[in-house]
């Protein structure tokens, strides 16, 4: 067998901010909640040594311990440890694995196992299949070949070092046995010949002898096992269950979804193994469609991206009142909502549950709106409506109209996002109102729609240029950012930033049609008249060289790829339409292919190994944001780069504890790790069919 490189992937519920992370050597992966990365556990899974009853050969995924005995066998752990049986690795070599994105199968020599997280689309909480689609479990089918035994052997399953109060404990029901950590966390079987227990170590748990010591509670090791005897193949059924059923969060009193139709862990079992064939099935049937059309890199990109999406996602119900609160958490930094991930993830939700969106949109809109003034240099002039970075932190929602990450006086990271997130707002609503059912939300939302429109209008100079000019009273003498906060002012600073005007641009698009929709002709004549204003303003700043500037004040000397990235949603939401065609936007276009073909080279904005590299000025370069204008540069402009897949699978390959993350710099994850903004690949399957038109008179030269 080839060797393969060894990263952890999510293996999650839908809505239930739980995670399986599996793939990583050592001790990296386990049975986490509500984490910012992997859980540390050691996983136990192998089987008995065809030529010993006292050896077991393990992958390499543990640690072996007994911490915790000598705590109980003082004397006898003054003599030296004990050794009742010895490990053996499995070797590298004699592992392989197929990840998909709602199944990951892994095979060590004589043993396989194959996880099944199917992520369907979730349907309206009144709607049938939603308490399936919310089940708060993992389900795994184990696979032993002992056709070249001539005895019985036993393979197992389980987790070492667990925590420091381990809270391990028997649990058990009609048709099955597992065990548990507290009522929250469990493994269980219900498979003929297979057992399962606890203790300080593996080997009091593999002897099928030692049955009555099964229930043992001290110890922090635990493990489901199983007989095969010889010349068989044996198979059998795990499930992985997490559970909370308090109220889980502060600020908003909210408790998990799913614990409404399950109770507690032994319900999310009994209801595990029931839909077992179901969900295995469906996560066969969903894994090759949702990669249909990618290359073998974009492919397992796409799954590694689409489990760490689902690994951060909570659907919580109010206490106070019953309502359903979608949240997204930030990846490692566990901010909730953060509204520009929710601008790239939104191509992802409208495409399997539209409802989320409205969801998170009406969050805002109700509680995490705010109004603000504008600093003009000598004062204040009036401002209006925007949205906070996020909706709070860790399960503890923000007080209204504030974020866990903006604070004033600041120019670079945690500053305000004034601007950025009135555009996001915005483009977000526009890519909803696109999607069928959701008029009667457009008509109710109307008043914030105008509210939108007039606040981009006044963040822009007297003399109208259809961009963000100025910086927002929340900021108390220092500047806004943009998403990219982490780089430079290439990216990174909001007033003049042409990134932040091609997506200002968008919004303008957007307000025109949503007004028009909403009875509103007249509004949406001014949104018109402004996103025209966008166009002629981007197009009067191309540089001698052909390029396009980073900022249009000229204060950074930087070429950047993603000044291409606003024309995301207008190619999403009306790929058709005669925003192509409009006065400037031929020639806008066309001065963006040029701009690509100029950039796109090695030491501007392409690295070494042809990965990527969004600013020329920045080594750090946001994968969710490459895949994004990906898909652009390949709907309008025409370019595949099968190079930059190959080299972004390997970022993410030599990075592969945090399963998926986002910023890579010179290609090592240096921040947003664990994080769920990587689905924007989801793009890669939509084939708009866009074609560029041509301008009259050529293209325009400054």
């Amino acid at each position: 067998m080839k060797a393969i490189p060894f990263f952890n992937a999510h293996n999650s519920p839908v809505g239930a901010f739980s995670t399986f992370t599996f793939g990583h050597l050592g001790a990296r992966g386990g049975l986490g909640m509500e984490l910012g990365g992997p859980a540390n556990q050691s996983l136990f899974i192998g089987f008995e040594s065809r030529d010993s009853q006292n050896v077991y050969r393990l992958a390499p995924f543990y640690e072996a311990s007994e911490a915790g005995a000598q705590d109980f066998e003082v004397e006898e752990h003054a003599q030296g440890p004990r050794n009742p049986f010895q490990y053996q690795g499995i070797a590298e070599g004699e592992i392989s694995r197929d990840l998909q994105p709602n199944v990951d199968r892994w095979t060590f020599d004589e043993l396989a196992v194959t996880l099944y997280a199917p992520t369907p689309a979730l349907p309206q909480p009144d709607e049938p299949g939603f308490a399936e689609a919310i089940l708060p479990a993992v389900t795994l089918e184990i696979e032993f070949d002992n056709r070249g035994c001539d005895r019985e052997r036993t393979w197992v399953f389980g987790f070492g070092q667990y925590l420091p109060q381990a809270l391990l404990r028997p649990i058990e029901g009609d048709m099955w046995r597992g065990v548990a950590h507290g009522q929250n966390l469990a493994l269980a079987t219900d498979s003929p010949g297979t057992w399962s227990g606890t203790w300080f170590t593996l080997d009091e748990i593999v002897d099928p002898t030692r049955g009555t010591n099964l229930d043992g509670m001290l110890g922090n090791c635990a493990a489901v096992a199983g007989s095969v005897p010889a010349g068989e193949v044996g198979r059998a059924r795990l499930v992985m269950a997490f559970h909370r059923a308090d109220t889980v969060t502060t600020g908003i009193a909210a408790r998990y979804a799913y614990a409404r139709h399950y109770p507690d862990l032994e319900s999310v079992i009994e209801a595990g193994f029931r839909q077992f064939n179901q969900r295995k099935a469906l996560a066969l049937d969903l894994s090759p469609k949702l990669v249909e059309g990618f290359s073998e890199d974009q492919a397992w990109m796409a799954a590694q991206a689409i489990r760490s999406y689902y690994g951060s996602t909570e659907l919580l119900e109010a206490v106070e009142d019953g309502r359903l609160l979608w949240v997204v958490n930030e990846g490692e930094y566990r901010m909730m909502n953060t509204l520009d991930l929710q601008a790239d993830m939104v191509f992802w939700e409208l495409e399997r549950n539209p409802w989320v969106v409205q969801n998170v949109l009406d969050q805002f809109a109700d509680r995490y709106s705010y109004r603000d003034e504008l600093q003009d240099g000598e004062g204040l002039r009036p401002g209006g409506i925007s949205f906070a970075h996020d909706m709070g932190v860790m399960n503890q929602f923000s007080p209204p109209g504030r974020s866990s990450y903006e604070r004033a006086g600041l120019t670079g990271c945690f500053s305000y996002m004034t601007a950025e997130q009135l555009v996001n707002w915005t483009c977000v609503a526009w890519m909803l109102s696109v999607t069928p059912g959701y008029e009667d939300w457009l008509q109710r939302r109307r008043p914030i729609l105008l509210e939108c429109l007039e606040s981009l209008i006044r963040r822009d100079l007297d003399e109208r240029t259809g961009t963000i000019q100025f910086d927002s009273s929340r900021c108390e003498g220092g500047e806004e950012i943009t998403t990219y906060d982490s780089l430079d002012a290439s990216l990174g600073a909001a007033r003049g930033s042409t990134y932040l005007a091609g997506k200002t641009w968008a919004a303008y698009l957007g307000l025109e049609q949503m007004l028009t929709q909403c009875g509103e002709p007249e509004k949406a004549a001014v949104a018109r008249e402004q996103a025209d204003r966008a166009v002629q303003t981007l197009l009067s700043s191309r540089l001698p060289d052909g390029t396009l500037p980073a900022v249009l004040d000229g204060r950074v000397d930087s070429k950047i790829i993603p000044v291409i990235e606003g024309l995301g949603f207008p190619l999403y939401a009306d790929p058709g339409g005669d925003w192509r065609t409009r006065p400037g936007v031929p020639e806008w276009l066309q001065a963006m292919k040029h701009h690509l073909d100029l950039v796109l080279r090695p030491g501007v904005c392409l690295f070494e190994d042809g990965g990527w590299k969004l600013s020329s000025t920045s080594n750090n370069s946001w994968l969710s944001k490459i895949y994004l204008c990906q898909w652009i540069a390949r709907e309008i402009f025409g370019r595949t780069d099968a190079q930059a897949d190959k080299a972004h699978r390997e970022w993410l390959e030599r990075s592969g504890y945090f399963a998926w993350s986002d910023q890579m710099v010179s290609g090592e994850a240096k921040g947003s790790k664990y994080y769920p903004r990587g689905v924007t690949c989801s793009l890669w399957r939509r084939q708009t069919g866009f074609v560029m038109p041509t301008p009259v008179g050529g293209i325009m030269n400054g």
